[in-house]
């Protein structure tokens, strides 16, 4: 999937290059090992979550709340189409993404408020598999910050967060 491509909850699997990046991850693991793993039920999200589950022999569950935000109708579609499309709501989003959703979607107070209720039943010692979307969500629920800040903070795939 090329990188300018919106692709929210469309459900593609892991690359043959992040696979082998999980693997090693797994495999070179030195953390603390957590008490159990809960994912996005996304391929991309679950597989990864399987892999190190086989490699650390810890528990893992499916969390749909973990997903990425959702994009609705722009869903696998190039940025530049969704924009040439309806510059109008683009430009709508671009200004109050907190509150506008794309056609069929969700909008990003949506996607907070949906992992902060995940957020609230998890334990101190669970290994999160997610996407930058719900993992900036946590973090603004983790940090006592606002929604609005959610693109302060980034995330290289198929790099752990460390708290």
């Amino acid at each position: 999937m090329p990188a300018n491509y919106c692709i929210g909850q469309w459900d593609v699997a892991l690359t043959d290059k992040g696979r082998k990046q999980i693997e090693t991850l797994a495999r070179d693991w030195t953390a603390a090992i957590p008490g159990e793993i809960v994912c996005s039920d996304l391929h991309r999200a679950h597989e990864t979550a399987q892999l190190i589950s086989g490699h650390l022999d810890i528990p893992c569950s499916v969390d749909k709340r973990l997903r990425e935000i959702n994009f609705g109708d722009w869903e696998n579609r190039s940025w530049d189409d969704i924009y040439r499309q309806d510059p109008l709501l683009m430009s709508r989003w671009g200004e109050n993404w907190l509150d506008t959703c794309p056609p069929g979607g969700e909008n990003v107070r949506q996607l907070y408020e949906r992992v902060g209720e995940s957020l609230s039943q998890l334990s101190s010692n669970t290994l999160v598999v997610a996407h930058a979307g719900s993992l900036r969500a946590m973090r603004c629920h983790l940090l006592n910050t606002s929604p609005q800040q959610l693109f302060e903070y980034t995330f290289e795939h198929g790099v752990p967060l460390q708290s």
